[in-house]
């Protein structure tokens, strides 16, 4: 069960949206929103805009929120529509009528409040912008992420838990360097790999990955190689028989990841059907006489 709903009712009546909206309706965008941000989350990409969108899991969101005072999947739906048709959620379905959202830049800029410097803030929560690149986490701040890596001071991770303001001190402006370049070159060639997630939000999690791959000299010196290289191979794009994609997760996950790309390791995998194709073309020109 969801313990705590956050709306944001400046934004709300700022936006023009309290006469067309109710509690209800904000109470489903802050569930998709934690939805949205979260790490581990199931997507799907779609093709027309280049983005991923998040799985609407009905009967989970229903059994969590018991004071929507929906009880069917219908109902729901017909919220989820109300929220597409006002502009504060996309969403596409596939033929087994699961559905898969996005929440759009008009939603995101009512629902979170601003900083004095115009940065989006929510306690405890990645913010992205839709179309800009903009992106704040947990004690950390990306203002356009293709361009710039910037680290909140303690003042402005006061809302965070003491927890949290501990875990995130200011690094050094080499490791932000470091961070930021990574994650440059891995969108980069995101934009001209569509099967490649693009990395929106620096989680708790992969900042914790980034310091202990910092301290890794080797790392450090070939990682740009080898998100340079990952292209070069079928593989590592879903070409294999598990359809498995490289993500980014992956690649600063450990030490050794990184090595077996600049080493070549993927260089000569084949797939079974590849296999099958040559061994057929093979047999081809053996009954031909070519061989």
């Amino acid at each position: 069960m969801k313990y705590t709903i956050t709306i944001n009712q400046v934004g709300i009546v700022k936006a023009g949206l309290h006469k067309k909206t109710d509690l209800v309706d904000w109470a489903i965008i802050d569930y998709l929103k934690d939805w949205f941000f979260m790490e581990k989350k199931k997507t799907i990409l779609n093709h027309e805009d280049g983005k991923q969108y998040t799985w609407i899991n009905y009967k989970f969101l229903l059994n969590s929120m018991p004071l929507l005072g929906i009880k069917k999947k219908d109902g729901l739906s017909y919220r989820i529509k109300k929220l597409r048709k006002l502009g504060l959620i996309k969403t596409i379905s596939l033929k087994d009528n699961t559905t898969f959202f996005i929440l759009t830049e008009f939603c995101i800029s009512t629902c979170f409040l601003h900083t004095n410097n115009g940065v989006l803030k929510q306690r405890g929560q990645g913010v992205e912008i839709e179309g800009t690149g903009g992106v704040e986490t947990e004690g950390t701040a990306i203002n356009n992420i293709s361009s710039q890596l910037e680290y909140q001071n303690n003042n402005n991770i006061s809302e965070t838990s003491e927890e949290t303001s501990d875990q995130f001190t200011r690094p050094s402006n080499d490791f932000e360097n470091f961070s930021k370049n990574i994650v440059n070159e891995w969108n980069n060639i995101a934009a001209k790999n569509p099967v490649l997630a693009g990395v929106m939000i620096l989680s708790k999690e992969r900042l914790r990955h980034l310091k202990q791959r910092y301290a890794n000299s080797g790392f450090r010196k070939n990682i740009i190689t080898a998100i340079r290289t990952i292209p070069k191979y079928k593989f590592l794009l879903g070409e294999n028989e598990r359809k498995w994609v490289v993500s980014f997760d992956w690649l600063i996950k450990n030490d050794t990841n990184f090595v077996k790309i600049i080493e070549g390791r993927y260089k000569e995998i084949e797939t079974e059907s590849e296999r099958q194709r040559k061994a057929k073309e093979l047999l081809n020109k053996i009954r031909r006489g070519r061989v």
